[in-house]
């Protein structure tokens, strides 16, 4: 029986680990690198194991996939077109600020202020760092450069699935709308799972006493407002919303039945 070890793709860099592995040599000419590194943002050698195995899979499964594309351009005669030879198309030249645009109008129905900034705001994220590309020049080794990008300025896992979701569907429908035939590139980027979170705390109960106790003493609006929210563990636009009918304090238990605040 012949006994076998699995490469390791990973490494550790200032207790954090990373992914790490050589473009193959018969595809380095293809790529602008000769090695692929991520950054796994974890601090745990079981889950750096499992994502790098889960990143070397689709890396072969890609490059596999290149070898193939090899292969049949020889047998039929085909090549590829640079990108400067092909035919002066509008579809060609769209940019993330059309994509934005295009998404804009046709999800503004029904939308607020928020939705319009948000989204302008993930597209400028994506301007950033990747500029005003067209659509046709973003590649998917793009998405995980911009992934990192967020990873290095210390954005959480959360944050990064939240903007990349956002640009994802915004690209998505500019594709669709404008026929254009090519492949979503922020589709399936592996974001890892921040390895340690942080835990909010409850406030201790002597600290809540002594801040009823201040705003018991100051004896104004604002403050029995702030001694309402600790006693009752409510949310501030739950307790501003309330009306006096709406308090009851003469049953076997005090109860509180808030209403919707509508602003605007």
């Amino acid at each position: 029986m012949v006994w076998t070890r699995s490469p390791v793709y990973f490494y550790q860099r200032n207790d954090i680990y990373c992914f790490s592995r050589a473009v193959p040599k018969d595809l380095q000419a293809r790529f602008n690198k000769r090695r692929v590194e991520v950054f796994l943002k974890t601090k745990s050698a079981d889950k750096a194991r499992s994502l790098s195995m889960t990143l070397s899979d689709r890396l072969e499964r890609y490059w596999d996939s290149l070898r193939l594309e090899q292969i049949h351009s020889r047998e039929l005669g085909l090549s590829v077109i640079s990108v400067d030879l092909r035919p002066n198309d509008r579809k060609t030249s769209l940019s993330v600020d059309d994509a934005l645009r295009c998404y804009q109008s046709l999800k503004r129905a029904g939308k607020d202020d928020l939705f319009f900034q948000s989204s302008s705001r993930n597209i400028g994220y994506s301007k950033d760092y990747l500029d005003n590309k067209s659509l046709t020049m973003i590649e998917t080794g793009d998405s995980g450069k911009f992934r990192d990008y967020f990873f290095e300025r210390g954005l959480s896992s959360s944050s990064v699935k939240r903007v990349l979701s956002s640009i994802r569907a915004i690209v998505v429908l500019a594709i669709k709308e404008n026929g254009i035939e090519i492949t979503n590139p922020f589709v399936g980027t592996l974001i890892p799972d921040d390895q340690i979170r942080k835990r909010r705390l409850p406030v201790p109960e002597d600290v809540l006493l002594e801040l009823q106790r201040i705003c018991f003493d100051l004896d104004d609006e604002p403050r029995w407002l702030i001694a309402f929210l600790s006693v009752t563990g409510m949310r501030l636009a739950e307790a501003v919303g309330l009306l006096p009918d709406d308090i009851n304090l003469y049953g076997s238990y005090n109860s509180f039945l808030p209403k919707l605040l509508t602003i605007g």
